[in-house]
């Protein structure tokens, strides 16, 4: 058989297996729109879906994530992130003194 340049495509149980995942989460991925489909043969009310190695390749890259761990010192509660109003208390009271006294006297010439 000859070569013609066209990839082959794979069939849902082969993706299933690369993918290490059952039929009906393929499924899924095709219905909400994340993995793109071949619709090959006749059948309207179950299609036949095959999907291309790149896609297959595309969505693998699209899905890779690399974890970050953050080995300082973590916050009480909250885990190393700090919460607003947390940040909004150490930038008035570490600093930026002038910030504080000017907010202070904008008050002021409001009130007036």
């Amino acid at each position: 058989m000859e070569d013609r340049g066209i990839a082959r495509l794979l069939s849902l149980p082969e993706v299933a297996e690369i993918l290490a995942v059952s039929a009906s989460v393929i499924r899924d991925l095709v219905k909400y729109g994340e993995l793109a489909y071949v619709h090959a043969g006749r059948g309207t009310e179950r299609k036949h879906l095959t999907f291309s190695v790149a896609e297959i390749e595309g969505f693998i890259k699209r899905h890779t994530e690399r974890q970050h761990y953050v080995l300082g010192a973590k916050t009480l509660r909250h885990g190393t992130r700090k919460r607003a109003h947390e940040l909004a208390v150490e930038r008035a009271t570490t600093g930026n003194k002038d910030w504080f006294a000017r907010t202070r006297a904008e008050l002021k010439a409001k009130k007036k």
